[in-house]
């Protein structure tokens, strides 16, 4: 035998295999493309969408993937957080130029109703709200865990 051939284990390893040939490994198959991933952010401060686009910036396809970022203004909470959250994501996710929309009311209602609208295939967001004092995951995250229908990614946010 030669190095680098196969020994036939039907054959007592004297003399030829028979002529027939060793069975081929069979190849594993294709892998089919890779398809648009579409995420939808969920933001309601800039700290939010800075650890979203961090997360998002490897995994990104600008070719196939689309963002639509969407930060919701909440009564208690100052107004400006949620407009300042889109611009944070225009900038940080430019590649894939993102959609931006900002919403009025509970954030838990409309990041469920952004999610029927939109369809998206991941749903992005901060473990709190990502203000001073904010800390482990916080109700919002906890309900929309319970209530998506489609994979979470919750990310980690910086000490504030």
């Amino acid at each position: 035998m030669r190095y680098g051939e196969r020994s036939d284990p039907r054959n007592s390893g004297t003399g030829p295999t028979n002529g027939k040939r060793p069975a081929e490994t069979p190849k594993p198959p294709e892998r089919p493309p890779r398809s648009m991933t579409e995420y939808l952010v969920g933001a309601s401060s800039v700290h939010v969408t800075a650890a979203a686009a961090d997360y998002l910036q490897d995994r990104l396809d600008p070719s196939e993937d689309s963002v639509v970022v969407v930060g919701v203004r909440e009564p208690d909470a100052p107004s400006r957080d949620a407009g300042d959250a889109a611009n944070v994501a225009r900038s940080r996710l430019a590649a894939v130029m993102p959609t931006t929309e900002t919403r009025d009311g509970d954030p838990v209602a409309e990041l469920l109703a952004a999610v029927d609208d939109h369809g998206p295939d991941v749903v992005v967001l901060g473990a709190n709200r990502g203000t001073e004092g904010a800390g482990g995951v916080g109700s919002t995250v906890t309900n929309l865990l319970a209530r998506v229908n489609r994979p979470v990614v919750v990310v980690p946010l910086p000490d504030l």
